[in-house]
């Protein structure tokens, strides 16, 4: 097992991404959708509009998955996760869609299926942000604990006892490690008296921390730590007014630093990293007077700076960990003029509010939860994969990619 210090010097000693060039940088024109086919499996196109590469990654319901014998690709759901969870592996070799039955990893590179795992050892799946063959998990009812997981060969080892507790989760879907790969926050309940509490696990030391006590809270939604493990970031209800309400702890502690009683300030946010060094969030806000617009909250004191002023950012993403100071934000909703100009559309934004950068259309009709594009940037950046019916209104809801490689340009 790597120390901290190596994982540190191999996730923050790379060149980075910097612009994404020959894409729409104007925010002020809207970009209907060309009419454009849809793509066959493997097929590339063009985006005429944007210019950006896509590219459908998985096959035609009911065909055979090519290299797994005896397996055929899902009716209606045939996709990545969520906005929050990596699809990526470390160095991008491989992909894992965990919104298909039954699950698969695929080739980072070619797309081509790798293989299925029919008995998994354990849930929650979570890719290490350094090791590209580890995937961390949680220990099933009965049997709860964290593990580290060898998903190409296979090879399971268990971490952390976690048995006094029931319910364990990475951030009830939301929760993430942080991003020299070692901690993530667990919500659970204790099985000594049925509390609810959160704590902290590093998968390096093999060491579980404090229950921090959260049963005050009405209801938990979510929670994660921050990208450098200084923060525990919660949504929840927390007094019965209602969900999608804010409070941020101290993660050495479980001191309460700040709490937001408003509606969404913001919503369907991620964390990053500003080019100050702040560890932030950014998402969508609910209410006035950032209704719609895209804010980021810096977590040492909840201040708020707001980075775009128009559209609705439906999902952010911070998950290109490598390309700091930067969210990828699905501008996806029902047909409403109102909201523009990004209507149907993937979005970077730099964290200081300087470009931004217009990647692809969605093609995409919300008709269902699944037909939620949820767009996610791979850990560089260069590439995000998003779900989309293309345009049907009905499923099959499946996965694709928008390629940037030969658009990047590189610093140190």
């Amino acid at each position: 097992m790597m120390i901290p210090q190596i994982l540190s010097l191999l996730l923050f000693g790379i060149s980075s991404v910097g612009f994404i060039l020959g894409v729409i940088t104007d925010d002020q024109v809207y970009w209907p959708a060309s009419h454009m086919d849809k793509p066959g499996y493997l097929q590339t196109v063009t985006d005429p509009t944007f210019g950006s590469k896509i590219i459908r990654i998985v096959g035609n319901p009911g065909e055979p998955i090519p290299n797994i014998p005896g397996e055929v690709w899902a009716d209606n759901s045939l996709r990545h996760g969520y906005s929050k969870r990596q699809p990526w592996n470390a160095d991008q070799s491989i992909i894992y869609l965990d919104r298909h039955d039954p699950e698969l990893w695929l080739d980072g590179m070619t797309y081509q299926p790798l293989f299925t795992r029919k008995h998994k050892p354990g849930t929650s799946l979570r890719w290490s942000t350094v090791e590209p063959r580890v995937m961390f998990y949680l220990g099933r009812a009965g049997n709860e604990h964290l593990g580290r997981w060898d998903v190409v060969d296979n090879v399971a080892e268990e971490l952390v006892d976690l048995r006094g507790y029931r319910d364990i989760s990475f951030g009830k879907g939301e929760g993430n490690f942080t991003w020299e790969g070692s901690r993530a926050a667990i919500c659970a309940t204790r099985r000594s008296d049925g509390k609810k509490v959160v704590f902290i696990v590093d998968a390096v030391y093999k060491t579980k921390g404090n229950d921090i006590d959260i049963s005050t809270l009405t209801e938990l939604k979510n929670c994660t730590i921050s990208p450098l493990g200084n923060y525990i970031v919660i949504g929840a209800d927390l007094d019965g007014s209602g969900g999608d309400r804010l409070q941020v702890r101290k993660a050495a502690t479980g001191e309460i630093l700040w709490q937001e009683y408003g509606y969404g300030l913001p919503s369907h946010f991620d964390t990053q990293i500003d080019e100050q060094g702040n560890e932030v969030i950014v998402g969508v806000g609910k209410s006035d007077p950032y209704k719609g617009m895209l804010v980021k909250r810096r977590l040492s004191d909840g201040k708020i700076n707001v980075l775009v002023d128009k559209g609705y950012a439906s999902h952010t993403s911070g998950r290109c960990i490598k390309r700091k100071n930067w969210v990828y934000a699905t501008y996806q909703i029902r047909d409403n003029s109102s909201w523009w100009p990004f209507r149907n559309e993937i979005v970077a934004v730099k964290l200081d509010g300087s470009r931004i950068e217009r990647l692809g259309n969605l093609h995409a009709i919300k008709f269902d939860y699944l037909a939620e594009s949820h767009g996610c940037p791979s850990p560089d950046g260069t590439r995000v994969m998003f779900a989309s019916d293309w345009e049907k209104g009905d499923f099959p809801v499946q996965a694709y990619v928008i390629d940037l490689r030969d658009k990047v340009a590189r610093k140190r």
